[in-house]
């Protein structure tokens, strides 16, 4: 992480905890690459904080 993401997610909890479930679904992904709930999951969760791009390829992947 940068300082400055470090800074933030020590002074505000919700990012903290945005970075935390991010990672999980990654490590689910990693773990289990074919497993569909979690790459839904992902890309909603790309989806709902902005990364309409990241989103759109792990929604293809899901519906593939």
């Amino acid at each position: 992480m940068r300082k400055s993401e470090t800074d933030a997610a020590g002074v505000w909890p919700p990012f903290a905890a945005r970075e935390r479930v991010l990672h999980d679904l990654e490590a689910a992904i990693d773990a289990a690459p074919d497993a569909l709930d979690a790459r839904y999951y992902h890309a909603a969760f790309l989806r709902d904080h902005g990364d309409l791009a990241g989103a759109i390829a792990e929604f293809e992947t899901v519906l593939a």
